[in-house]
């Protein structure tokens, strides 16, 4: 038996899941955690930043989403060079990076230099979500793939809760001596990356092969079940880029994933906004109350997670998920009532990033070795466009009626039609891997080579 064909065995998977979990996971999770306060804190500032900068919503909206074009440019670039030069170095940078641009959102004085520093924070955060995702299917084995994706998801609905609460709490300080209220969040919030950015590093191996903490018996194993990914850096970067590039997939997968976002994205900045519209509040109380629907998020994740791993399922998962966030919003709207509009805001911000989890499943088993890499930095960023539309929608449409309802009908009919897609284009993976399987078993396995695009 060759090495690729190496038997799954569950005990030492299940060492090795639990060593990575503890040793490189919570890096990916902190770093995620901090980089989606440090991205969405905008949605919580955004009463004290308008009327200081004089911005409307539609221009507030802009703004924000001008992170994901930064975030566009970047992303693909980035990824290509966390297979150059590893993950250490590269997160390191990263988030150092993103820091420093935190730093410079404190100085802001006018909408250009909001819009250049946005931009460039997009830039400088683009590569870590997808370079986290790469760098699990070096760490994990296939099989504990679908946990480690839904556990890393998991915590950006976490970190939204943490960061309105913290965010809300730093703008109740006012302020310290000549430095504003939101000024002072973002140097107060700059800081945690430079600490993280020492951290990771110190602390995080290139990749297996270097983990002191792993012993030669779980580095063998997990070389021998996922070669094509320890392979990674040695394949021909430019060749794999022009594979996924053309690869029709790959346009699929992050044009569903764009529609799935939607919503999502105009919710991250407008989410404060809406509550404040509703329960007639102030910012900062407003703010508070926005934690409640991603806390809800982070329950229906990993709620959802269970019964999928009980289940085997991910279509139904994926749909039941967008139709949630769906309903969610259109209750929203509908409704007079803050309670219940408080209600469909949790369904709406939490069924999204639960079928986000599946999602990723999909690239992740489609694509092999470096082709990951670059295929989930382009779908991740392609699709993340939806977060400049997203808050751009939603400011556009409450500018022209007065109010959020229009825009909240308008991003629940998109979950719709995302729920839709993403239960056809499930379907057609499942069948796809049916296939394969059904024409690799006559050879005695390999099943999975046949159903992967991309080598290293």
């Amino acid at each position: 038996m060759s090495p690729t064909d190496e038997a799954p065995d569950p005990v030492i998977e299940k060492r090795i899941v639990s060593k990575v979990m503890w040793r490189v996971m919570p890096i990916f999770i902190l770093g995620y955690f901090i980089s989606f306060i440090d991205r969405a804190n905008l949605g919580v500032l955004a009463a004290p930043m308008s009327r200081d900068l004089h911005l409307s919503g539609a221009t507030f909206g802009f703004a924000a989403g001008l992170f994901y074009l930064g975030y566009l440019a970047f992303a693909i670039p980035s990824n290509m060079a966390i297979v150059k030069f590893g993950g250490r170095v590269w997160m390191t940078i990263i988030m150092a990076a993103w820091g420093v641009v935190c730093f410079g959102l404190a100085t802001t004085h006018n909408v250009t230099a909001l819009n250049t520093w946005r931009l460039l924070l997009g830039v400088a955060e683009a590569g870590f979500y997808p370079g986290a995702l790469f760098l699990m299917t070096l760490w994990f084995p296939p099989r504990a793939l679908g946990k480690a994706y839904t556990v890393y998801t998991a915590y950006t609905p976490l970190g939204l809760v943490f960061g309105a609460l913290v965010t809300s709490a730093f703008l109740a300080l006012n302020g310290i001596g000549p430095i504003a209220d939101w000024r002072l969040v973002f140097i107060l919030e700059g800081i945690p990356a430079f600490m993280l950015a020492a951290y990771t590093f110190f602390r995080l191996p290139d990749r297996p092969a270097g983990a002191k903490w792993l012993t030669v018996e779980e580095k063998a194993y997990l070389a021998a079940q996922i070669p094509a990914a320890a392979k990674a850096a040695r394949g021909d970067v430019m060749r794999n880029f022009l594979r996924v590039l053309k690869s029709g997939y790959s346009w699929i997968f992050a044009a569903l994933y764009f529609t799935m976002l939607l919503g999502y994205w105009g919710l991250v900045y407008f989410m404060p906004k809406i509550l404040q519209e509703r329960f007639q509040t102030d910012p900062v109380h407003a703010g508070f109350i926005s934690a409640i629907p991603w806390l809800f998020a982070c329950a229906l994740i990993f709620a959802m997670g269970k019964t999928s791993v009980m289940t085997g399922d991910r279509r139904w998962h994926m749909l039941f998920g967008m139709v949630l966030s769906g309903a969610g919003l259109y209750l929203a709207a509908v409704t007079e009532s803050p309670t219940l509009a408080l209600v469909g805001l949790c369904l709406g911000a939490g069924g999204t990033p639960a079928a986000a989890a599946f999602f990723w499943t999909m690239p992740a088993t489609m694509f092999a070795g470096a082709a990951v890499a670059i295929t989930v930095a382009m779908v991740n960023s392609v699709g993340n466009l939806s977060g400049l539309a997203g808050p751009w929608v939603i400011g556009f449409l409450t500018d022209l009626t007065g109010n959020s309802r229009s825009a909240l009908y308008t991003l629940a009919g998109t979950c719709i039609v995302a729920a839709v897609l993403a239960f056809v284009l499930g379907t057609i993976m499942l069948r796809r891997e049916r296939a394969a399987d059904a024409q690799a078993l006559p050879e005695g396995g390999g099943a999975a080579s046949g159903r992967k695009l991309g080598t290293a």
